[in-house]
């Protein structure tokens, strides 16, 4: 916007409050608008990624919406679906 060149950038991680440099490279700024683009896509279409299921769903607030123990696993979405679902009781 300015026509200048930004060579690095910060980020900042609230929760053991530190900062990390981060150099803006052409490579960086390519997956970053490659994965932008991805967003848009996602967004677009309803679609929603699959849950990644690791170390950082432990503490997640959002882990009761995705569900990453069921969405990660497709036999797993199979099985959930036919015993809540199919097999409910009228």
């Amino acid at each position: 916007m300015l026509a200048v060149d930004i060579p690095e950038g910060f980020v900042w991680y609230g929760g053991p409050r530190r900062r990390l440099k981060v150099l803006l490279t052409p490579q960086l700024r390519a997956e970053v608008r490659r994965i932008v683009a991805e967003i848009r896509r996602q967004l677009l279409s309803g679609e929603l990624p699959p849950a990644p299921n690791d170390e950082r769903c432990r503490e997640c607030q959002l882990r009761s919406h995705c569900l990453p123990e069921v969405t990660g696993a497709p036999r797993r979405i199979d099985s959930y679906v036919r015993k809540r679902v199919f097999e409910c009781a009228i």
